[in-house]
């Protein structure tokens, strides 16, 4: 069985800018960062864009209070 990996959503944001404002694939940005999949990357980016640019957006808590 895999293990998932768990990010920090300050490293989430950091990378979703680092691709933002570079003109690198999300390839290279997530290889760079040590992502195994540019698709976690692209989810990342889509929920980011979702909110409006929201800095906040990787801060929610799942599950129940």
């Amino acid at each position: 069985m895999k293990n998932r990996n768990k990010y920090s959503p300050d490293f989430k944001l950091q990378v979703v800018k680092e691709y933002l404002n570079s003109d690198k694939s999300l390839s290279d940005v997530a290889s760079k960062n040590g992502i195994p999949s540019p698709h976690t990357l692209h989810k990342w980016v889509k929920t980011y864009e979702e909110s409006g640019y929201d800095d906040n957006v990787f801060n929610s808590k799942k599950g129940r209070p």
